[in-house]
């Protein structure tokens, strides 16, 4: 999930892919404390909150949108994410 909405990061941010996922790292650890054992739902709200603030502390614009956007792309690839973790 995080490589697969990094890259999704990464175009919306016009940045390269390592540092988008080592965003959505950090806002895993911050709303967490481990990116180990991460479900569906703690992902999904990690988006909407730890990866926000992240953004936000950026100065990125279009916070909200981005979030959204891929809370969106994390819903309708679920199954695939999820065939990927076997």
């Amino acid at each position: 999930m995080i490589n697969f909405l990094g890259k999704q990061l990464a175009t919306k941010l016009n940045m390269k892919v390592m540092p988008s996922k080592g965003i959505i790292r950090l806002g895993i650890k911050d709303d967490h404390g481990t990116t180990t054992e991460i479900n569906f739902e703690k992902f999904k709200y990690t988006l909407s909150n730890g990866l926000k603030k992240r953004l936000q502390n950026l100065k990125v614009e279009n916070v909200n949108e981005i979030c959204n956007s891929l809370i969106q792309q994390l819903i309708d690839n679920q199954s695939i994410l999820n065939l990927g973790n076997f």
